[in-house]
């Protein structure tokens, strides 16, 4: 790797992982993965899964929660799972939502609110000019 592409993995990662945390989804991706991965998959293994699979499980887990008749407990959640209830108006919505199309577009809004919050980070250093062949 170029030390630009070790830079820009640093970038990413140092925010979102200790060292432990990185030597162990390190160790995971060596152990099961084809090739070297983009450095989101790093957070993907520690997670469970990627943002968009997180998100679908949650989902199911509050529809199970609403077909009961019962909330979450808001202390117990975790961020992205906030955002993508505030996104959809509350849990009171998907539990008494009137139609399928409402909750087909409740279940899109809190997903997209999941995966936004699951991924939010610093923004990017810009990458570095490269120098130009005219040769």
């Amino acid at each position: 790797m170029t030390p630009e592409t070790i830079a820009r993995y640093h970038d990413y990662l140092a925010p979102r992982l200790d060292t432990t945390q990185f030597r162990s989804a390190a160790r995971e991706i060596f152990n099961r993965d084809t090739f070297w991965p983009a450095p989101a998959r790093f957070l993907e293994v520690l997670q469970g899964g990627s943002a968009r699979e997180l998100a679908e499980g949650m989902w199911s887990e509050m529809m199970r929660l609403a077909a009961r008749g019962k909330h979450p407990a808001r202390d117990t959640l975790d961020a992205p799972t906030r955002a993508a209830l505030q996104a959809v108006g509350g849990h009171r919505e998907i539990q008494f939502c009137e139609s399928d199309a409402k909750l087909a577009r409740l279940k899109r809004e809190f997903t997209t609110a999941y995966e936004r919050a699951a991924t939010e980070g610093p923004a990017p250093r810009p990458l570095p000019e490269l120098p130009v062949d005219v040769g």
